[in-house]
């Protein structure tokens, strides 16, 4: 995009758009309408004028279903924004890269010394489900994973998606231990060394992680609506601050 411009309203009945204007190009919108909390809607032309998006809010009941697989050369990305088609995103992992496969189980074994590596497991023929194999020998379904080993499943996936020119995540930190919030939070910093990364985050662990110059404050005053302002250095150590207190 050669400029973006964004409005949110938070609050139901009321509609967030985020409009790009792309060089050569007209004006795509994409528009939310939060009437009884509806759904993101992304439409197609908008999707093209972005150079492609992801939106992620990962919910657990969504990361543990089984998914159909994704169709070779088609592109990886989560069937929905809550994390629908897990699964079948490191089905394709393994059968595209073996190593990269490897590696992302090799890195949950760190961050999880109780697991051994992730398991991929057949439910039907062009269905596959996601679970984890023990130290011990056990496997854990996806149905009876933590919702944080689910989440840090979901989010190491995420640089292997499908290129885009914008990456929504929303509240990165639910279900997650501080210590893997950090792990995150780096993996969003490379991502956006090529993809721009916009997260709504509540958590002062977050916010820990980052610059003064990567936070906007987003409030809403009764008179004004909603204002926003960059972070200060007294209010990020202040986060900071807050965030080594929950830690104790």
């Amino acid at each position: 995009p050669q400029a973006t411009m964004s409005e949110f309203s938070l609050y139901g009945h009321e509609t967030a758009t985020l409009e790009a204007h792309v060089e050569g190009a007209g004006v795509a919108i994409v528009l939310r309408d939060r009437g009884g909390w509806g759904e993101h809607h992304v439409d197609d032309e908008a999707r093209s004028a972005l150079g492609g998006q992801h939106t992620l809010h990962f919910e657990p009941e969504s990361l543990r279903q089984a998914s159909a697989l994704i169709p070779e050369g088609a592109p990886l990305r989560f069937a929905d924004e809550r994390g629908l088609g897990l699964p079948a995103v490191y089905d394709a992992i393994l059968s595209r890269d073996v190593a990269t496969y490897m590696a992302l189980s090799e890195r949950l074994a760190k961050s999880f010394p109780t697991v051994k590596s992730i398991s991929l497991k057949n439910t039907h023929q062009q269905t596959k489900s996601l679970g984890v194999q023990l130290e011990d020998g056990a496997f854990v379904a996806a149905t009876a994973m933590s919702e944080g080993l689910l989440r840090f499943l979901a989010f190491a996936a995420v640089p292997y998606l499908a290129p885009a020119a914008l990456l929504l995540v929303e509240e990165p930190e639910n279900g997650l231990h501080s210590a893997r919030i950090r792990y995150v939070v780096a993996m969003l910093r490379e991502i956006s060394k090529t993809t721009q990364v916009v997260v709504a985050t509540h958590s002062p662990f977050v916010v820990e992680e980052l610059e003064p110059g990567e936070v906007t404050l987003l409030g809403r005053d009764a008179e004004k609506g909603t204002e926003a302002a960059t972070l200060t250095d007294n209010v990020l150590e202040g986060a900071r601050a807050k965030a080594l207190a929950l830690r104790k």
